[in-house]
Formats: structure tokens, C-alpha cells, sequence
């Protein structure tokens, strides 16, 4: 029988997308490996490099994969990485994928990878939805959403989280969701939206849902997933994931209303706009609003102007550092 296309867990990054990993690599028949991030790191277009990689650029793609830090976190071997490259057997960004995805659930325990529906969940390749399509046409996506004032007070406590403003975070979670408002309609019967707060409320019922779109039978362990043998995440990804370790915890619901003012609730509301309402969620009756408040976000929007053209300039004249996670991560983060 013919191996079944992955199918991809998306959205914006603390939304839930580890807990449903989580649930879903506890089904019999599905396994889920940690995130790739294949498309932004491994994909030979990438790093300005054909695809499929042609001979005369094995040795250049292979230096640029196999030296990185989210390599090296991911524990896979770039010897045996390196000959299926070299022989043919993984030149296409198909076969590239499916390898990576291949070693990471064998190192997780899997003896038959290709026998089971595997699943991949790097949230943000919600921007990759094409480039997947391409590789794997019978691909299905769950997209997964959470409250955004929730989502904007979990990622800005992250190391990893580059955007130091609330109000850049909130157009972040607000461009994602108008980008998959979009998808959910192009790609019909392969798309599935799901959101946080009712898989949390009533995760039975939903994952009976998942279930059907995924073709696959609903299977009661994956009501126990703080119960699983394998994490399905990495040492470094622990701060932040571990809580998928434990029972659900449904008092996370409207974390916001401790952790911000009434001033930055409001402006959350105010930059996601329609998104807000779009995606089953209402306004904080219970806060106002001021023209200060409204004269704030003007202030934030200029600093994120004046940060653009600062930008601009270090990169023409050559002193401009992209965000590095490894330059960034915790100092015994993979040790």
C-alpha cells in the first residue's frame, strides 16, 4: 500500500498546536516527530540552491544543512543524511522531507515509519502551504487558533519571540489568521479549523472530528496524551512544552486579564479587528476606551517605522544580524 501524505499542524505558535501533537501521536495508527522547520532551514531553495539538488551542489547544500544548530538539536545523522543525498536517493524536496520526517519518528521508537499517517507540526508553515502542496498533493492542514490576547501574553515571555511590542505581536497573530481565513476557503475539504478553547472544553468531541478528517478511526488514548512514552518535542523546546506533560489544565482560558491592562487589551482588540470576531471571539466589555490609549498605538506604530528604516540602513551598509535562535537560545539549551 502506498504511504499517505503527511498531514500539517499550523497556526501561530502558542495555540495549541503541541497539545493537539500531543493527543494525536497517542493514536495507534499516527506518529508526529518534533518540529522541522524544513521549509525555512533544510529546503534546498532555502539557501539559494536548486531543487531537486543537482550533483554539482550536494557538498554546498549538505554543508549548509547538516552544520546548523536546529540539526544538531534534532539529533539526526548527517552521515546517513549525506549518502542518501549523494547516491539519488533524497534529491527532491519530497524525498528530503519524508526522510528527516522518516529518522525523526525512528528515533522516537518507530520501527515502520512509512506504515503509519504522519503528521508534522512546525506552526509557522502556515506561509508554506503552496511549496507543501507541491511536494505532497494529498496533504491535509488543521489549523489551530487560540484567543489573541492569550496567544500575545504566551509568546511574548519566550526567548525565542523576537517582537519586543504587544501591538507588533497582535498584527503578527492577526496577519496569520487573515492569510488562513483565505486558505480555509481555496482548500475546502483538506483544511480544518480548530480552535483551542473548544478542544480544551471538549476534547472528545473534537478529536472525534479531527478523526473523521484525517481518515482514521477515534482511539480513546489519545484522551491520556500526558500519559505518552515520547514528548514529541526537543530538550530545548522544554520550557515551553513540557505543561503538554500533564492533564489539560482548562484554567489557561483568558490568562490575559491578569497578565495585561485594560489599556492593552484594548489595543490587541483594536489591531486584530475583524479577525476577533471572525474567529469566535468578543471584545472585553468591561474595559472603555480614551483617545490616549488610541494616541499610544500611533506611538507604537512609528517606533516599529523608525525600527524598519534602522533596518534598512544596517543592511546597506552590511552591519544588519538576522534573528538567530541559536545566538539566542538559553546557554545550556542542547547541552
Amino acid at each position: 500500500m502506498a504511504r499517505e501524505d503527511p498531514f500539517f499542524i499550523i497556526g501561530t505558535g502558542r495555540c495549541g498546536t503541541t497539545l493537539l501533537q500531543a493527543m494525536l501521536m497517542c493514536h495507534p495508527r499516527v506518529t508526529i516527530p518534533p518540529e522541522t522547520h524544513f521549509y525555512s532551514r533544510f529546503h534546498p531553495s532555502a539557501h539559494g540552491l536548486r531543487c531537486p539538488v543537482v550533483d554539482e551542489e550536494v557538498e554546498a547544500y549538505l554543508e549548509k544543512v547538516v552544520t546548523q544548530w536546529w540539526w544538531e538539536q534534532l539529533g539526526l545523522d548527517g552521515e546517513a543524511f549525506g549518502n542518501a543525498v549523494r547516491s539519488g536517493a533524497a534529491r527532491t524536496s519530497r524525498e528530503l522531507m519524508l526522510w528527516v520526517l522518516d529518522h525523526l519518528a525512528m528515533n522516537m521508537g518507530e520501527a515502520e515509519p512509512a506504515s503509519l499517517l504522519i503528521g508534522e507540526k512546525t506552526p509557522h508553515f502556515e506561509r508554506y502551504i503552496d511549496a507543501i502542496l507541491a511536494d505532497f498533493p494529498g496533504a491535509r492542514f488543521i489549523h489551530m487558533y487560540r484567543d489573541p490576547r492569550d496567544v500575545v501574553v504566551s509568546l511574548q515571555k519566550e526567548w525565542w519571540w523576537r517582537e519586543e511590542s504587544k501591538w507588533r505581536t497582535a498584527v503578527y497573530w492577526r496577519d496569520v489568521m487573515e492569510r488562513q481565513a483565505e486558505k480555509a476557503k481555496e482548500l475546502a475539504q483538506k483544511y480544518l479549523e480548530l480552535r483551542y478553547e473548544t478542544l480544551v472544553d471538549q476534547p472528545e468531541e473534537e478529536l472525534k472530528r479531527i478523526c473523521a478528517f484525517l481518515g482514521i478511526e477515534f482511539d480513546e488514548s489519545m484522551l491520556r496524551h500526558h500519559e505518552r512514552k515520547a514528548s514529541g518535542f526537543l530538550e530545548v523546546e522544554k520550557s515551553w512544552k513540557e505543561l503538554t506533560m500533564k492533564p489539560i489544565d482548562k484554567a489557561r482560558h483568558g490568562r490575559y486579564r491578569s497578565k495585561l491592562s485594560a489599556q492593552e487589551i484594548r489595543r490587541i482588540e483594536r489591531t486584530v479587528g475583524p479577525m476577533l470576531t471572525r474567529f469566535g471571539y468578543a471584545p472585553d466589555e468591561t474595559i472603555g476606551d480614551s483617545v490616549l490609549w488610541r494616541l499610544s498605538d500611533l506611538g507604537d506604530w512609528a517606533r516599529w517605522q523608525a525600527g524598519k528604516l534602522k533596518r534598512s540602513v544596517q543592511k546597506r551598509v552590511g552591519t544588519y544580524e538576522p534573528f538567530s535562535l541559536e545566538k539566542h537560545a538559553p546557554r545550556d539549551a542542547g547541552e
